[in-house]
Parts: C-alpha cells; structure tokens; sequence
C-alpha cells in the first residue's frame, strides 16, 4: 500500500481464490461414502495443534466444529454483450460458523455466487447455503443453511481481541479434505484498505507460507483475532479486524429477520471516509494554501458523492486534524498506541481501538481560502452513486442494441473484456476519459458514459464496422447523457438520428423499431435493458 496519494492501490482487489485438489484425506472420506460407514470427527480429534501463541488450546476438533468448507459458483453478465450470462470461476473457500446457525465468509465471491455448497467435518454430504446479507464495502458476507442438522454438534470459535503489530498469532484453514493447515505468523502493520468499494477500513498484514488463498483465521489464545481475506503475489495476506467481525454480526442481527427485500436498505453499514488527497509539504504550496508555518496538513484532491465529508470538505481544502488529531504532511496521525497511522483510520477507528458507526458525529479542522475551520460531519456509510465509470456494476449491465449497433454504458469489466488487462494502454482514448470522469462530483448530475462497444456485420452498419470501442458524445447535436436519451432518440418515429463520436465521426442510423431478425440471427432475446 502507497501511503499520503491520492488513490489507494487496494480499490476493489478480486480475490486469488483457488480451489485446491482431492488430498488423501478426501479420497478416504470418499472410500468410506462407498462403503458405507461414517467418518471419524476428526482424524487428529482432541490433538493440540501447537503454537508458540500465548495461551494457546485449541485442538483439531475444536477448529472442526468452529469451520466449514464452501464451494461457489458464479455467474456473470458478459460486459462486451451484456445480454448474455457466461458460467464464471468457481470458489472454494473457508466459512467460520456464528451464533443463530450462521456462516461468516468474504462477500467477493457471493456477490455473482449462482449457487452455494457447503459440507462439514464428519459428512460427505453437501448442503445447499442461502445469503443472508452482504457487504461488499466491508468484505462481508452472512449465510446460512436451512437444514438444521448442518450445525448440529458444531461450536462457533469465540471473537477475540483485535491483532496488534508485532503479536504473534496462528493462522489456520482447513483444506479439501477437511485437514487443518496451521502456522504461526506474526502481524507487520494496521492498515485501512478497500478492497471493493470505497470503504478503508484496517486489516492486519502478514506474512506466511503456506499461502491462504481460500481464507481463515488468525486466532490468539482465546479466539479468533482476525479472518483473512486477501492474499497477494507476494505471500502477504490481510486479516480483517474481530471487530469488523463482531460489528457486522451485530448488523445483520438486527435486518435478519425483516424480508429479503428490506434488509439492504435497513442495514446500516460501515462509515466511508470518501476524499482522496496529496501529501503537501512544498513550502510554495503549503503558503499558496494558507498554511500558517506552525501547520502540517494534506491537500484534498476529491470529494466523492454520497459519503461522509460530502458537503462538508471540498478540493482545495487542507486538512489538518481530524478528532483533535494532527495530520502531518504524509497523511499521518500519531496514534497514541500504535505509532503513525494513516488518517483513513480515524475515520472508522478511534484512538482506543473502537470501531466508529454509522451516524456518529466526528470533528475536523481544516484551511480554505486561508482560513482556519471546524466542520462536525455525521459519519455515513456508502451507499452507491459516486461513480460514472463505474470499476464494478452492481447488478445486470445496461445495453441496447438498434440496427446491428452495439451501445453499453462505460466501465471498467467492459474495458478489460473489450481491450484486455492492458486496456489503458490500449484504449487511450476510453482510457483519458476514465482518469478525468470517472467520479461525479457532490453537485453533478448522474449522466453516464455511453459507448459503442460493437458493430455488427448488416446492411444497416456497412461502413461503421471500424467505429466499434468509440464513446458516443452527442445525440442529434445535444450531449449524450444516458442510456434512456438514446433509446428515446434511435426509437422515435421513422427517421435518422445523427451519433456523434469522440473522434469527430458520426453516425447515422435509421430510427424506428429496429431490425428484430438481426437480433434474433445473434441470439439478442432482448433489444435494451435500461437503467431506471
């Protein structure tokens, strides 16, 4: 992680999850389903798993009765034919069980999941899960099983304290065959990362061999401390803090009973932070922006819409405490307890290892215009709508597909299907367009960049075939805006509508119904799908 930038390099990290081969273990569990016989709780059961962890207790047939193993499949949307769902990857990751017949996991593989399997230590059968509720700002995902036999005879692993650099913990998972990989590590450094959204919230760093690709736990003697949601080429994983854990089961406790439909917008969430900054310690800068010689501060570059300093921080502002904190010149804080921290964390953390919520009131000092200022925000969680060019769309993509032309609304899936993981240096021009207009700003409105992701081969596009990766920037001579505008102006009465493209080409398609047989020759069911 690049400290005191103004981006952050963990914005919405896929998870490396990788299934794992049939061990010997599972092929004995699959002998014994053969003939007929049960298998044994655990082949090591009542064996301490050793440790040089302060306290340590916890055996084999603890960790069985406190984790489970899930396979998932995904579905997704092609970006590039957003009519079409494609099979995606499928997951094999660790669950920890929690009280009420629950299931705790990383939400990134839930989010597509098209099904769910889940089995147990002791049984080769595969029962089928159900989502309770995810967040994917917070890398959380609740599910259950509604065959009650599944969790008889198993033990939720207690929450701990959080993880503290330079305490050493044992990491542990069970693998394919329900045996339990366990080491010791020890924690480097608190960080807040996003892994999906725009939410920073602290993981403990480590690293370890074996790798965690599917997830675990990190535990101290009296439980689990974190559970671990990353891993990157380097063998360094993250742990999400216990108290990210606890916070999120107190959450979903409180919508789970309500209707499916009502739970997401009844749950509260994480707070997000929602600025970007710049280090500032030129001394031409510091004294263009007002900085008495006396003052450290940072230089906010964004403000996103929708989140926590919406309405109250603006770019060009220098941010110099936050909760009475100073902020030096990098991004810092001087915690009390753990030393330089970046100032991300007091927005979700106080200085007492608290965990802040939704809805509290936190205060910040800044210089504007040369002046100092307080501004007290209420902490918010986010929910959606600071993005135009959005990194992940968060439901069925828009399309709509007129006379063998293609338009779909720009992001970031549909660059790397389009363009390849390169697409930056190969779509230069889609590429400038998501640097500079990839967020609203607070007051803008929720226009969106409309492209033509393909051509299809008809006598209606001779000629346009070589248009195809281009964003439409007006629509009959008014700025393209939305999905919605277009449709309105391809499908009025007969006619021609005049495109024009960011190069300066246009064009000219006829207006109407369409061509239903082009469609229907390329398995196109559905002419558009257009966001509401």
């Amino acid at each position: 992680m690049i400290r005191g930038v103004s981006h952050f390099s963990g914005r919405k990290r896929w998870k490396r999850m990788q299934s794992f081969s049939m061990s010997m273990s599972m092929s004995m569990a699959l002998i014994a389903a053969m003939v007929g016989f049960s298998i044994p709780a655990a082949l090591g059961a009542n064996t301490g798993l050793s440790s040089s962890v302060s306290g340590w207790s916890f055996s084999q047939e603890r960790m069985h009765a406190g984790l489970v193993r899930l396979r998932i499949s995904t579905v997704h949307y092609n970006p590039a034919r957003p009519w079409s769902r494609e099979v995606g990857s499928t997951f094999e990751i660790t669950g920890l069980v929690r009280p009420g017949n629950r299931i705790l996991v990383s939400a990134g593989p839930v989010r597509d999941a098209a099904n769910i399997e889940v089995t147990r230590q002791g049984s080769y059968r595969k029962y089928q899960a159900e989502v309770i509720l995810f967040d994917t700002e917070a890398n959380l995902a609740m599910l259950t099983v509604k065959d009650p036999t599944f969790f008889e005879g198993m033990e939720p692993i207690p929450l701990s304290a959080d993880p503290m650099p330079g305490s050493t913990y044992r990491a542990a998972r069970i693998d394919g065959g329900f045996g339990i990989e366990s080491t010791d590590v020890t924690v480097s450094e608190l960080l807040p990362v996003a892994d999906y959204g725009f939410t920073r919230l602290p993981v403990a760093l480590f690293r370890s061999a074996p790798r965690f690709e599917a997830g675990g736990i990190i535990l101290d003697g009296q439980g689990i401390v974190g559970m671990i949601g990353f891993v990157d080429g380097q063998d360094q994983a993250e742990a999400v803090f216990a108290s990210r854990l606890r916070q999120f089961e107190e959450m979903v406790d409180s919508v789970e009973k309500l209707p499916a439909a009502r739970r997401k917008s009844s749950y509260k969430g994480f707070p997000v932070q929602g600025f970007f900054f710049s280090p500032l310690e030129d001394p031409a800068l510091r004294k263009h922006y007002g900085l008495a010689n006396s003052q450290d501060g940072i230089l906010i570059t964004t403000v996103l819409k929708g989140c926590s300093v919406t309405g109250h921080l603006q770019p060009g502002d220098v941010l110099t405490r936050v909760d009475g904190y100073s902020v030096n010149p990098a991004g810092d804080y001087q915690d009390p307890e753990l030393g330089w921290q970046p100032v991300d964390l007091l927005f979700v953390r106080d200085v007492k290892g608290n965990l802040r919520k939704v809805g509290q009131t936190l205060t910040l000092n800044i210089v504007r215009d040369g002046k100092d200022r307080e501004v007290k925000i209420s902490l918010k969680s986010y929910q959606g709508g600071a993005e135009r060019i959005p990194w992940a769309e968060s439901g069925p993509p828009p399309y709509l597909v007129h006379e063998g032309f293609i338009f779909v609304e720009l992001n970031v899936p549909f660059l790397k299907e389009r363009f390849g993981s390169e697409w930056k240096n190969r779509a230069l021009a889609l590429a400038a367009v998501y640097d500079s207009e990839k967020y609203y700003a607070p007051d803008e409105s929720q226009d969106r960049v409309i492209v033509l992701s393909d051509v299809l081969p008809a006598e209606s596009t001779r000629g346009f075939d070589g248009f195809a990766g281009e964003q439409v920037v007006e629509v009959n001579g008014e700025k393209a805006r939305s999905m919605k505008q277009l449709k309105e102006a391809l499908e009025s009465k007969d006619g021609l509508s005049i495109l024009t493209l960011r190069s300066g080409r246009k064009i000219y398609v006829r207006t109407g119904a369409g061509n239903p047989e082009l469609r229907q020759e390329y398995g196109i069911e559905e002419k558009s799908r257009i966001r509401e």
